[in-house]
């Protein structure tokens, strides 16, 4: 699903992806981002991660229901993680697999999987029931990238599922050396925000 968002200016307020109106432009982790308006925004380090600076993104609320029935969406609707690496490493981290990986020619003349409309060279996604998806190329001045949908299972806080649903994950690269990936994943029901949030991003010269 390649998207193309539209900067319309109306009361000199953005607005983007369906809607999606955004904040002024902070600079986190030697990126520069805007994220939803009215979204709390703070940097952190992941922890049990190689990951030296990331972004946080949540708006009023988020995942702050007490109940145990609740759905579990994580600390944040959407993070970034900034850290140096390659195209490559960058989306396997995302969450993107070449297609030639997991392809499957079964010696029974079973249908071959993925089938013949993914090529080998293909990134594409694949979340619960291998359901996939394929990624999109995306780019700006400053970076080259890819971005897709994973189908995934929601849980509650007791444990229980809570239903399935689709977040979009986002693998960016800076075009000069040497190289800063940016990778991009969003919460439950934030799929519009996140794709305008990527959109945004700038990567800065390293200093």
């Amino acid at each position: 699903m390649r998207f193309c968002a539209a900067v319309v200016f109306v009361m000199a307020t953005p607005l983007v992806a369906a809607g999606v109106r955004l904040g002024p432009r902070k600079t986190f982790c030697g990126i520069s981002v805007r994220a939803p308006q009215g979204y709390h925004v703070e940097q952190f380090v992941p922890e049990n991660s190689d990951v030296p600076c990331a972004i946080g993104m949540k708006p009023t609320g988020w995942n702050e229901d007490p109940s145990e029935d609740a759905q579990e969406d994580g600390d944040y609707a959407i993070t970034l993680d900034v850290y140096a690496g390659s195209f490559d490493e960058a989306a396997e981290r995302a969450g993107f697999i070449r297609v030639k990986r997991i392809r499957v020619t079964p010696e029974d003349g079973s249908p071959i999987w993925p089938s013949l409309r993914y090529r080998d060279d293909d990134w594409v996604t694949m979340g619960a029931m291998s359901i996939l998806n394929r990624a999109q190329a995306i780019q700006q001045p400053s970076w080259t990238g890819l971005t897709g949908e994973e189908t995934c299972t929601f849980y509650r806080r007791h444990g229980g599922h809570a239903g399935m649903g689709k977040v979009v994950v986002a693998a960016i690269v800076s075009r000069t050396k040497p190289t800063i990936a940016v990778i991009m994943s969003s919460g439950a029901l934030q799929s519009d925000q996140a794709r305008a949030v990527i959109q945004t991003v700038q990567i800065l010269p390293r200093r």
